[in-house]
C-alpha cells in the first residue's frame, strides 16, 4: 500500500531529472482505491551528493599525495606497496624494491636555496613517473628519496629500467636563473622471488633496498645491486 522510490522523470523540454517519489493508497468515503503521490526534485540533492563524493575523493588522494612531486607519499606507498607483497604471495610473482637518492641534495639548498632544491626533486619526479610504467608503484620517501616498487618484475629487468632512470636523470638540465643544475641519484635495489617473500615482512623489504641504497651513496651517481653495477 506505500511505496517510496527514486524514479526519472522527463521534462517538456525533453530533459530528464531525478526524482523521489512517495505513493500512498487510501480508501475514501465510498469505498473506492485512490492512491496520493508525492513526487520531489532532488536534482539540487544530486549534484551536491556528487560534489561531496568529489571531494572526499580528493580529500583521500591528498591524503595518499606528496603535493610537491606528485608522487605517492608515505602513507600512500606503504598502503600499495603492502597490497602488492600480497598480490605477490598469492600469484607466485616475484618485485623489485629500489630506493632513489638524490647525490649532494644538501649541498644544492645550501648553494642555491630551498626553491631550487624544489625544482630539482620535481625535475627528478618527473623522470621517474615519465618513466616508469602505469601499475609500478612511486613515492616519496623522504626529504631528497623516492622509493619504487616493480611489480611482477626480475632482476634482470628490473636493473635495466634502473639504470635507465638514473641515465636519464643524469643527463637532465635544470635551469634557475643564470645557474645551470645537474644532477645525479645513487639507487639501491633488491629482486625479491616468491619464495622470499613468503619468508619476509614488509620491513626486511625496505632494509634491504635501504641498505644498498647506503652502499650506492658512498660511490654517486650508480645502481648498488649485490655489487657495483654502472655501465
Amino acid at each position: 500500500g506505500q511505496v517510496m522510490t527514486e524514479l526519472n522523470f522527463i521534462r517538456k523540454d525533453g530533459a530528464i531529472f531525478p526524482t523521489f517519489l512517495t505513493s500512498t493508497l487510501f480508501e475514501d468515503d465510498e469505498g473506492e482505491m485512490i492512491s496520493v503521490m508525492i513526487i520531489r526534485d532532488i536534482s539540487k540533492d544530486k549534484e551536491y551528493l556528487q560534489l561531496i563524493e568529489e571531494m572526499k575523493r580528493k580529500a583521500e588522494e591528498d591524503a595518499m599525495h606528496d603535493y610537491l612531486t606528485n608522487t605517492l607519499n608515505r602513507r600512500g606507498f606503504d598502503q600499495l606497496f603492502k597490497a602488492e607483497i600480497t598480490r605477490s604471495v598469492r600469484f607466485d610473482l616475484g618485485f623489485c624494491l629500489a630506493i632513489i637518492d638524490v647525490d649532494f641534495f644538501k649541498m644544492t639548498n645550501d648553494r642555491y636555496g630551498h626553491n631550487v632544491g624544489d625544482m630539482v626533486l620535481v625535475e627528478i619526479a618527473r623522470i621517474l613517473i615519465e618513466s616508469t610504467r602505469p601499475y609500478d608503484i612511486l613515492g616519496r620517501y623522504g626529504g631528497d628519496e623516492f622509493i619504487l616498487c616493480l611489480p611482477n618484475t626480475n632482476e634482470k629487468d628490473g636493473l635495466m629500467i634502473l639504470e635507465r632512470l638514473r641515465h636519464q636523470v643524469e643527463n637532465s638540465v635544470i635551469y634557475a636563473g643564470d645557474h645551470t643544475i645537474r644532477s645525479s641519484v645513487s639507487i639501491g635495489f633488491c629482486y625479491f622471488d616468491s619464495d622470499v617473500v613468503k619468508r619476509n615482512h614488509y620491513d626486511d623489504f625496505i632494509q634491504c633496498a635501504d641498505q644498498f641504497m647506503y652502499k650506492a651513496k658512498q660511490i654517486r651517481n650508480t645502481v648498488y645491486h649485490r655489487g657495483f653495477l654502472k655501465d
